[in-house]
């Protein structure tokens, strides 16, 4: 009997201690889930992202555009 009371007030600090590691860890679970949420919707936002293949083809057509454009202008006043 001895033994448990000189171990009694170490294990109620111990005790208090767990309480306090188990609500950190709730709150660490809870971040972990908003930080969850926020990765989905950042992923959803990155496969929306066009494609290097797309980029470039984009900027060729807009260049080919603006060529074809000064090729007609070109045309055009030499035809005057």
């Amino acid at each position: 009997m001895d033994i448990l009371r000189r171990l009694e007030p170490a294990l109620t600090v111990l005790q208090g201690d767990l309480n306090d590691v188990r609500a950190d860890l709730k709150e660490v679970r809870a971040e972990q889930r908003r930080q969850g949420e926020r990765l989905a919707a950042l992923e959803g936002r990155v496969s929306q992202l066009p494609t290097l293949i797309q980029i470039i083809g984009t900027v060729l057509a807009v260049n080919a555009g603006i060529v074809a454009v000064a090729f007609g202008l070109v045309n055009v006043i030499r035809a005057q």
